[in-house]
């Protein structure tokens, strides 16, 4: 569920793909449509960067606990 700055909120229904770079930057692109809400019947990207991600840490008893970087949005339709 997106939360808007408007108080007004979209559910978006989707999938996504994991791309990883060999400089070990890993970057999750998500497609999706919203169902309900604001903009109920637009199409969504969104596109999330995460640099250096410690892929070892996801075997890890605590698994990856966290991971940032820049993320872009597009609502279409």
């Amino acid at each position: 569920m997106y939360h808007w700055n408007t108080g007004a909120t979209s559910v978006v229904e989707g999938r996504f793909k994991v791309n990883l770079k060999p400089n070990g930057t890993t970057v999750v692109v998500a497609t999706g449509s919203v169902v309900s809400g604001a903009f109920a019947g637009a199409t969504t990207v969104q596109t999330k960067i995460l640099p250096n991600v410690g892929l070892l840490d996801c075997l890890a008893p605590r698994g990856m606990t966290g991971a940032g970087g820049p993320v872009s949005m597009t609502v279409t339709g």
